[in-house]
């Protein structure tokens, strides 16, 4: 058996630290447990500076923690990513996230929603056509079933419906 450790990509068993029984062997084991229990720590840290650098807009900031190598689908402590929670208006926020690797299909862990859904709702288009050319889904339907389109239509952004609608035609 042994230690089980989150990788990019799923979850790979890693150190052999336990017996046959599934017992932990000793001082290895609580060293081990230790250094994890340390990177698990620093990561939320950074997922917290990183979400809410990106809430402000603060691109330098969120620059510089990707620059760092943080991790750019790190979660805060609500379990929301940088690109789930960043100020939709700075189109230069979201092509900084996109391009470090932030997942664009990224459901909100309460709403379902992705980050198409708020920038339709909020009539970011210039944000929408950036998600959607990154890959960003815009046939998932939230927690209430809703769209994307549904959302720029009940909020009356006409130009966002319009751009959803020749783009999901066209699709």
């Amino acid at each position: 058996m042994g230690i089980v450790e989150k990788k990019e990509g799923g979850i790979e068993r890693n150190r052999t630290l336990f017996n046959s029984e599934g017992s932990c062997e000793g001082a290895k084991c609580a060293k081990e447990a230790s250094m994890h229990t340390k990177q698990e720590s620093e990561e939320s840290l950074s997922g917290e500076k990183l979400t809410e650098a990106a809430a402000r807009g603060r691109t330098e900031v969120v620059t510089e923690l990707l620059e760092l190598g943080t991790n750019p689908n790190a979660v805060n402590r609500f379990g929301r990513s940088a690109i789930q929670v960043m100020m939709m208006g700075s189109v230069r926020l979201a092509a900084i996230l996109l391009q470090y690797g932030a997942e664009p299909n990224t459901p909100d862990p309460t709403t379902l929603t992705l980050p198409v859904h708020d920038a339709a709702r909020e009539g970011f288009l210039d944000t929408l056509m950036l998600l959607h050319r990154a890959g960003a889904r815009l046939d998932v339907r939230d927690s209430l079933g809703r769209l994307p389109v549904d959302l720029a239509e009940e909020e009356g952004h006409h130009l966002v419906v319009t751009y959803l609608r020749e783009v999901v035609r066209d699709d």
